[in-house]
Protein backbone atom coordinates (compact mmCIF):
# COMPACT_ATOMS: atom_id res chain seq x y z
CA UNK A 1 0.00 0.00 0.00
CA UNK A 2 1.33 3.56 -1.14
CA UNK A 3 0.51 6.78 0.14
CA UNK A 4 1.43 9.80 -1.96
CA UNK A 5 0.49 13.57 -1.39
CA UNK A 6 -2.01 15.46 -3.49
CA UNK A 7 -1.76 18.93 -5.06
CA UNK A 8 -1.98 21.99 -3.02
CA UNK A 9 -3.60 23.83 -5.62
CA UNK A 10 -5.92 21.20 -5.83
CA UNK A 11 -7.01 22.02 -2.10
CA UNK A 12 -8.78 25.32 -2.69
CA UNK A 13 -12.14 25.79 -1.62
CA UNK A 14 -14.56 27.62 -3.18
CA UNK A 15 -15.74 29.88 -0.42
CA UNK A 16 -19.24 31.14 -0.62
CA UNK A 17 -19.00 34.79 0.01
CA UNK A 18 -21.53 37.53 1.29
CA UNK A 19 -21.12 41.14 2.07
CA UNK A 20 -18.05 42.73 3.71
CA UNK A 21 -20.48 43.91 6.67
CA UNK A 22 -21.17 40.29 7.64
CA UNK A 23 -19.11 38.90 10.81
CA UNK A 24 -16.12 37.27 9.95
CA UNK A 25 -14.92 33.76 12.32
CA UNK A 26 -11.19 33.52 11.29
CA UNK A 27 -9.28 30.03 11.88
CA UNK A 28 -7.38 31.61 14.06
CA UNK A 29 -10.35 32.01 16.75
CA UNK A 30 -10.58 29.01 18.53
CA UNK A 31 -13.82 29.76 19.93
CA UNK A 32 -17.14 30.78 18.20
CA UNK A 33 -20.02 32.45 18.63
CA UNK A 34 -22.95 30.20 18.92
CA UNK A 35 -25.67 31.21 16.96
CA UNK A 36 -28.48 29.78 14.82
CA UNK A 37 -27.23 30.96 11.34
CA UNK A 38 -25.14 28.47 8.99
CA UNK A 39 -21.65 29.34 8.86
CA UNK A 40 -20.56 30.13 5.63
CA UNK A 41 -16.72 30.38 4.57
CA UNK A 42 -15.79 33.13 2.80
CA UNK A 43 -11.61 31.90 2.22
CA UNK A 44 -9.05 29.43 2.56
CA UNK A 45 -5.36 30.01 3.69
CA UNK A 46 -3.12 27.91 1.97
CA UNK A 47 -0.51 27.78 4.58
CA UNK A 48 2.66 26.20 2.27
CA UNK A 49 1.95 28.16 -0.42
CA UNK A 50 0.85 31.07 1.40
CA UNK A 51 -2.11 32.43 -0.91
CA UNK A 52 -6.09 32.64 -0.28
CA UNK A 53 -8.53 31.14 -2.40
CA UNK A 54 -11.62 33.77 -2.12
CA UNK A 55 -14.85 33.62 -3.29
CA UNK A 56 -17.43 36.02 -5.50
CA UNK A 57 -20.90 35.22 -5.42
CA UNK A 58 -24.31 36.41 -6.32
CA UNK A 59 -26.89 37.55 -4.54
CA UNK A 60 -28.49 34.59 -3.33
CA UNK A 61 -24.65 33.76 -1.70
CA UNK A 62 -24.25 31.20 -4.55
CA UNK A 63 -20.73 31.26 -5.38
CA UNK A 64 -19.95 32.71 -8.89
CA UNK A 65 -15.90 32.84 -9.25
CA UNK A 66 -13.04 30.99 -7.26
CA UNK A 67 -9.98 32.39 -7.42
CA UNK A 68 -6.69 32.70 -6.21
CA UNK A 69 -5.42 36.31 -4.19
CA UNK A 70 -2.67 37.58 -2.10
CA UNK A 71 -4.88 38.07 1.15
CA UNK A 72 -8.21 37.33 2.22
CA UNK A 73 -9.95 40.67 1.72
CA UNK A 74 -8.16 41.54 -1.93
CA UNK A 75 -11.23 41.65 -3.90
CA UNK A 76 -9.40 42.63 -7.37
CA UNK A 77 -9.63 39.23 -9.82
CA UNK A 78 -6.94 38.83 -12.18
CA UNK A 79 -8.34 36.70 -15.14
CA UNK A 80 -5.12 34.93 -14.72
CA UNK A 81 -5.68 33.00 -11.35
CA UNK A 82 -9.61 32.62 -11.78
CA UNK A 83 -10.14 28.40 -10.83
CA UNK A 84 -13.62 28.20 -11.81
CA UNK A 85 -16.74 30.41 -12.81
CA UNK A 86 -20.54 29.19 -12.41
CA UNK A 87 -23.62 30.82 -13.16
CA UNK A 88 -27.39 30.01 -12.24
CA UNK A 89 -30.73 29.90 -13.81
CA UNK A 90 -33.54 31.76 -12.58
CA UNK A 91 -34.59 28.81 -10.38
CA UNK A 92 -31.24 28.88 -8.99
CA UNK A 93 -30.45 25.82 -10.37
CA UNK A 94 -26.85 25.52 -11.83
CA UNK A 95 -27.18 26.82 -15.72
CA UNK A 96 -23.36 26.54 -17.01
CA UNK A 97 -19.69 25.80 -15.34
CA UNK A 98 -16.14 25.92 -16.56
CA UNK A 99 -13.06 25.36 -14.62
CA UNK A 100 -9.81 26.73 -16.01
CA UNK A 101 -7.24 25.51 -14.40
CA UNK A 102 -8.50 21.79 -14.94
CA UNK A 103 -8.37 22.73 -18.72
CA UNK A 104 -12.36 23.12 -18.87
CA UNK A 105 -12.13 26.49 -20.37
CA UNK A 106 -15.04 26.52 -22.08
CA UNK A 107 -18.32 25.92 -20.27
CA UNK A 108 -20.67 23.34 -19.96
CA UNK A 109 -24.45 23.77 -20.10
CA UNK A 110 -26.83 21.76 -17.61
CA UNK A 111 -30.30 20.87 -17.93
CA UNK A 112 -32.08 19.56 -15.62
CA UNK A 113 -35.43 16.98 -15.58
CA UNK A 114 -36.69 14.93 -13.34
CA UNK A 115 -34.29 12.60 -12.35
CA UNK A 116 -31.74 13.39 -14.42
CA UNK A 117 -29.17 15.92 -15.18
CA UNK A 118 -27.84 16.44 -18.92
CA UNK A 119 -24.42 18.20 -19.09
CA UNK A 120 -24.07 19.45 -22.47
CA UNK A 121 -20.20 20.97 -23.90
CA UNK A 122 -19.85 23.17 -26.91
CA UNK A 123 -19.17 21.74 -30.14
CA UNK A 124 -15.39 21.06 -29.99
CA UNK A 125 -15.44 21.20 -26.40
CA UNK A 126 -14.46 18.32 -24.32
CA UNK A 127 -12.86 16.95 -20.92
CA UNK A 128 -10.44 13.83 -20.75
CA UNK A 129 -10.24 12.79 -16.92
CA UNK A 130 -7.64 10.13 -15.82
CA UNK A 131 -10.26 7.66 -14.08
CA UNK A 132 -13.48 8.27 -15.42
CA UNK A 133 -14.88 8.45 -18.90
CA UNK A 134 -14.44 10.34 -21.70
CA UNK A 135 -16.33 13.59 -21.86
CA UNK A 136 -16.74 15.12 -25.20
CA UNK A 137 -19.33 16.98 -27.12
CA UNK A 138 -22.52 16.28 -26.83
CA UNK A 139 -24.24 15.30 -23.89
CA UNK A 140 -23.64 13.64 -20.74
CA UNK A 141 -25.96 12.36 -18.42
CA UNK A 142 -26.20 11.97 -14.80
CA UNK A 143 -28.92 9.25 -13.26
CA UNK A 144 -30.75 9.12 -10.44
CA UNK A 145 -28.98 12.19 -9.10
CA UNK A 146 -31.58 12.69 -5.86
CA UNK A 147 -31.46 8.64 -5.31
CA UNK A 148 -28.98 6.85 -3.48
CA UNK A 149 -27.97 4.84 -6.75
CA UNK A 150 -26.37 7.87 -8.64
CA UNK A 151 -24.92 6.95 -12.22
CA UNK A 152 -23.33 9.00 -15.10
CA UNK A 153 -23.00 8.10 -18.79
CA UNK A 154 -21.08 9.49 -21.10
CA UNK A 155 -21.55 11.29 -24.19
CA UNK A 156 -20.25 8.55 -26.26
CA UNK A 157 -22.47 5.82 -24.36
CA UNK A 158 -19.38 3.71 -24.02
CA UNK A 159 -19.10 3.93 -20.44
CA UNK A 160 -20.64 4.43 -17.11
CA UNK A 161 -19.24 5.90 -13.78
CA UNK A 162 -21.70 4.35 -10.67
CA UNK A 163 -22.21 5.95 -7.42
CA UNK A 164 -23.05 4.25 -3.95
CA UNK A 165 -24.23 6.74 -1.57
CA UNK A 166 -24.80 7.00 2.43
CA UNK A 167 -26.47 9.96 4.04
CA UNK A 168 -25.85 11.83 1.26
CA UNK A 169 -22.46 11.39 0.97
CA UNK A 170 -20.28 9.66 -1.95
CA UNK A 171 -19.10 6.33 -0.40
CA UNK A 172 -17.46 4.10 -3.62
CA UNK A 173 -16.85 5.47 -7.28
CA UNK A 174 -16.59 2.99 -9.64
CA UNK A 175 -17.08 1.75 -13.38
CA UNK A 176 -18.60 -1.22 -14.86
CA UNK A 177 -15.43 -3.81 -13.87
CA UNK A 178 -13.54 -1.92 -10.97
CA UNK A 179 -13.65 -0.07 -7.53
CA UNK A 180 -11.92 3.20 -8.42
CA UNK A 181 -12.10 5.50 -4.84
CA UNK A 182 -14.04 4.88 -1.71
CA UNK A 183 -14.34 7.56 0.82
CA UNK A 184 -15.23 7.67 4.64
CA UNK A 185 -16.54 11.12 5.97
CA UNK A 186 -17.03 12.12 9.75
CA UNK A 187 -20.68 13.97 11.12
CA UNK A 188 -19.48 17.82 10.80
CA UNK A 189 -20.93 19.75 8.21
CA UNK A 190 -18.71 19.82 5.08
CA UNK A 191 -16.80 22.78 4.44
CA UNK A 192 -17.19 23.55 1.08
CA UNK A 193 -21.15 23.09 1.02
CA UNK A 194 -22.67 23.18 -2.35
CA UNK A 195 -19.61 23.83 -4.17
CA UNK A 196 -18.78 21.52 -7.32
CA UNK A 197 -14.81 21.88 -6.99
CA UNK A 198 -13.46 18.36 -5.98
CA UNK A 199 -10.21 20.00 -3.33
CA UNK A 200 -9.27 16.63 -2.53
CA UNK A 201 -7.80 15.16 -5.54
CA UNK A 202 -4.64 15.89 -8.13
CA UNK A 203 -6.61 14.02 -10.39
CA UNK A 204 -10.22 15.03 -10.35
CA UNK A 205 -11.33 18.98 -10.29
CA UNK A 206 -14.92 18.70 -11.99
CA UNK A 207 -14.75 15.07 -13.03
CA UNK A 208 -17.30 13.55 -10.09
CA UNK A 209 -18.59 16.86 -8.73
CA UNK A 210 -20.30 17.52 -11.76
CA UNK A 211 -23.59 18.52 -10.05
CA UNK A 212 -24.71 20.01 -6.50
CA UNK A 213 -26.25 17.01 -5.36
CA UNK A 214 -23.39 14.88 -5.68
CA UNK A 215 -21.23 17.27 -3.05
CA UNK A 216 -20.34 15.88 0.29
CA UNK A 217 -22.91 16.86 3.02
CA UNK A 218 -19.75 16.09 5.83
CA UNK A 219 -16.20 15.86 5.51
CA UNK A 220 -14.05 13.50 3.60
CA UNK A 221 -11.50 12.13 6.51
CA UNK A 222 -9.96 9.47 4.08
CA UNK A 223 -9.83 8.88 0.58
CA UNK A 224 -8.89 5.16 -1.10
CA UNK A 225 -7.98 5.09 -4.36
CA UNK A 226 -7.33 1.87 -6.38
CA UNK A 227 -4.86 1.78 -9.77
CA UNK A 228 -5.41 -1.33 -11.66
CA UNK A 229 -2.34 -2.92 -13.80
CA UNK A 230 -3.66 -3.08 -17.34
CA UNK A 231 -0.71 -3.27 -19.38
CA UNK A 232 -0.59 0.64 -20.63
CA UNK A 233 2.28 2.40 -20.09
CA UNK A 234 0.52 4.54 -16.94
CA UNK A 235 -0.12 1.95 -14.73
CA UNK A 236 1.91 0.10 -12.17
CA UNK A 237 2.89 -3.23 -13.02
CA UNK A 238 0.27 -4.52 -10.49
CA UNK A 239 -2.56 -3.31 -8.91
CA UNK A 240 -1.85 -1.00 -6.22
CA UNK A 241 -3.64 0.87 -3.64
CA UNK A 242 -3.54 4.56 -2.15
CA UNK A 243 -4.62 5.85 0.93
CA UNK A 244 -5.10 10.04 2.43
CA UNK A 245 -6.21 10.92 5.54
CA UNK A 246 -7.49 14.29 6.74
CA UNK A 247 -7.95 15.24 10.06
CA UNK A 248 -9.67 18.46 11.15
CA UNK A 249 -10.20 20.82 13.97
CA UNK A 250 -13.56 22.61 14.76
CA UNK A 251 -14.88 25.39 16.23
CA UNK A 252 -18.26 25.53 18.80
CA UNK A 253 -20.37 24.75 15.74
CA UNK A 254 -18.65 22.05 14.50
CA UNK A 255 -17.12 23.28 11.13
CA UNK A 256 -13.71 22.88 10.17
CA UNK A 257 -11.20 25.57 11.10
CA UNK A 258 -7.86 24.00 9.84
CA UNK A 259 -7.41 20.55 7.91
CA UNK A 260 -3.97 18.58 7.76
CA UNK A 261 -3.34 15.78 5.32
CA UNK A 262 -0.86 13.27 7.08
CA UNK A 263 -0.44 15.26 9.72
CA UNK A 264 0.38 18.06 8.05
CA UNK A 265 -1.19 21.57 8.15
CA UNK A 266 -2.56 22.35 4.69
CA UNK A 267 -5.64 25.03 5.65
CA UNK A 268 -7.31 27.41 7.32
CA UNK A 269 -10.38 28.02 6.78
CA UNK A 270 -12.18 31.61 7.45
CA UNK A 271 -16.44 32.10 7.68
CA UNK A 272 -19.02 34.54 7.11
CA UNK A 273 -22.12 34.45 9.23
CA UNK A 274 -25.18 34.02 6.84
Amino acid sequence: MKTSCLSPLLFTLIVILSSCEKEEISSDEKESITMPNTMILRGVEMIDESYFVNIKNNENNQPTILYISSSLENDIINSDYVISETEYASDSKIESYKQQISDLEDPVFYNYTANKVDLTFLEGGSYQSVDLPYVGSGITSIHNFNQTNPFLVNSLGSDTIFYETENGNITKISNSKEVLYEYAYDNNPYFGKGILYDFFSSEFGFQWWYIPELVPKNNIISIKKYVYADGSMWTPDEDEEYIFKFTYEYNENGYPIEMKLEDELWMKFHYHLN
